[in-house]
């Protein structure tokens, strides 16, 4: 069962890039959500967008607070109509793209596109999420480009990292190298244990959670190394880390269980009924488990989450 959700969750998995790229062809919207990030104090967003240059005339992107983007979400359509713009005058608007100096035109494959780039820095007095959405306002044309936005927190070693991610990678560095060490120590009981043929099945079930764990954390490592380093996260790899991590948990989970009812430690086996109960609370648990973290896969939209940061 959980093998089948981890190649169903690899196929599908949505995650949140702080270099994030895509095609927007929306015929009949003129307002589109493409990404959030939380900034701290010194943001900044580069950004490549390729449109019809017959829509310069009112594209733009625009940015919201958590605040202002929890009114403007909710109302019955994404619009650039009064519901959503006259909710708060503080929104901030990139100026159209028609106006900026980085910007030229050229033919590809018989039409007319326009290539924008360019930079925007700003300094916030704290953390706070913002949501970057493209609109054309005004124009009757279906709102169609392709854009790439790389987004930084200052310049140092955690710039690619969002603000709710900050010091994920070093509490996950120093959490490995205790479990380095608990592993360790383990399998060297695990020896001793064996010579005096004590190595029970709820021992091997702790080191098994053990090193399941421990090979989580290096996965998650890894997949934010690479964040810091290229800005991009390797969805899949940090995925795998977090199946690895479910896993170890549902071990760990089974073997209190087991202690709690005295196996290995005042009895060598469980009765007949007992093993049943286990085996269905630990099945209805597991289904229930997979099944949250799967549909938190596949349902989880970013537009709609307003946690701070």
């Amino acid at each position: 069962m959980i093998v089948f959700y981890i190649i169903l969750s690899f196929f599908s998995y949505q995650g949140l890039c702080k270099k994030v790229s895509g095609d927007v062809y929306a015929p009949h919207q003129n307002f589109v959500f493409l990404t959030r990030f939380c900034y701290r104090h010194d943001g900044l967003l580069k950004f490549f967008v390729s449109f019809d240059s017959k829509m310069s005339c009112c594209l733009r992107f625009l940015f919201f607070t958590e605040n202002q983007w929890h009114g403007v979400y909710r109302t019955k359509h994404l619009t650039c109509g009064s519901n959503s713009l006259q909710y708060n005058k503080d929104i901030q608007f990139l100026p159209r793209f028609e106006s900026w100096p980085y910007c030229r035109s050229l033919t590809e494959n018989g039409q007319h596109v326009k290539l924008c780039q360019g930079d925007i820095s700003f300094t916030l007095s704290g953390e706070r999420w913002w949501y970057v959405v493209a609109s054309n306002c005004n124009s009757s044309k279906p709102l169609q480009l392709s854009y790439f936005l790389h987004m930084k927190n200052g310049l140092g070693f955690a710039r690619e990292f969002s603000a709710d991610e900050m010091y994920i990678l070093e509490v996950d560095i120093v959490t490995c190298i205790i479990f380095v060490g608990l592993f360790v120590q383990a399998c060297f009981y695990a020896g001793q244990l064996k010579q005096r043929n004590l190595l029970h099945v709820t021992y091997k079930m702790f080191m098994v959670s053990t090193f399941i764990h421990l090979s989580g954390l290096l996965l998650t490592i890894f997949s934010y190394l690479k964040l810091s380093i290229t800005g991009y996260m390797d969805e899949n790899i940090h995925l795998a880390g977090r199946w690895l991590f479910i896993s170890s948990h549902l071990i760990f989970l089974l073997l209190l269980i087991l202690l709690a009812k005295g196996y290995t430690v005042t009895r060598a086996a469980l009765s007949k009924s007992g093993a049943v109960k286990l085996a269905i609370l630990m099945t209805v648990y597991i289904m229930l488990y997979c099944g949250a973290f799967v549909w938190e896969i596949h349902v989880f939209v970013s537009a709609a989450s307003y946690n701070n940061c």
